[in-house]
């Protein structure tokens, strides 16, 4: 008995003392977001050969640094309110097999963006809207974007148990599109570029809870691609951040 009481008395100020340090919001842990980078082949782009030539890189270098850029800004951008793995980076082992287990098994198609109701997104829209005003005249608002599907209808539930992760967000697909009929100079040909982003947000059990295109816009005689990355992937990932804030 003696024996117990002083073991009791060992281990008691230890356990409260670890009650005491662990605040609710420590109790409460972000959800788990995977982000799902996009194919090398899923990268499209008619100003690649300028950002190349420019940034002294090769194409590949340069489609590379573009698709890290993004993970990055993505990750910075969502790590304060979300836990952020990218599956080909942060884990060892297998991922880089899970990676490829998902692009074997998902195949790609045009759909409807999802609409935009929750009266916290109404700002969605607005940067929509403000991404696609060029020369005073306000374009459509883009309502197609590439989606993704599955061969495999479980793939996603059996990588949310492997890797306790509550969100995926599938980057589906990147282009880099020059508007030739936005050139603000027509004689020095500096005309307006959009990089936009594809993305799809899936819950653990599989089902799609958002699809949309996020938008950035920056000149055609801007061909660093780390300035590019600086000044246009903030953007997009804000647009993405604020695409998953449901609450």
């Amino acid at each position: 008995m003696k024996t117990f009481v002083r073991s009791l008395l060992f281990f008691l100020p230890i356990v409260l003392a670890t009650a005491s340090a662990q605040s609710p919001s420590d109790q409460k842990k972000a959800s788990r977001i995977l982000l799902i980078p996009y194919q090398p082949a899923m990268h499209l782009s008619d100003a690649d050969m300028d950002i190349a030539t420019y940034s002294e890189m090769d194409l590949g270098q340069v489609r590379t640094e573009i698709r890290e850029g993004l993970l990055r800004a993505l990750r910075s951008d969502l790590n304060p309110l979300y836990d952020v793995s990218v599956l080909q980076s942060d884990h060892v082992g297998d991922d880089e097999n899970d990676l490829a287990l998902i692009y074997r098994s998902t195949f790609f198609q045009q759909d409807t963006i999802w609409p935009i109701s929750h009266p916290q997104q109404d700002s969605l829209l607005q940067m929509k809207r403000f991404f696609y005003a060029q020369k005073k005249k306000l374009k459509p608002v883009e309502n197609r974007f590439m989606n993704v599907g599955f061969y495999d209808q479980q793939l996603i539930s059996d990588l949310a148990r492997k890797y306790n992760a509550e969100l995926f967000v599938f980057l589906n697909e990147v282009e880099i599109k020059t508007n030739y009929d936005d050139c603000t100079t027509p004689a020095s040909q500096v005309c307006d570029r959009e990089i936009r982003v594809h993305y799809s947000v899936f819950d653990r059990n599989g089902k799609e809870v958002h699809g949309d295109l996020a938008i950035s816009h920056f000149p055609s005689n801007t061909n660093d691609v780390r300035q590019i990355i600086k000044t246009s992937f903030p953007k997009i990932a804000d647009y993405i951040r604020l695409s998953l804030n449901k609450d």
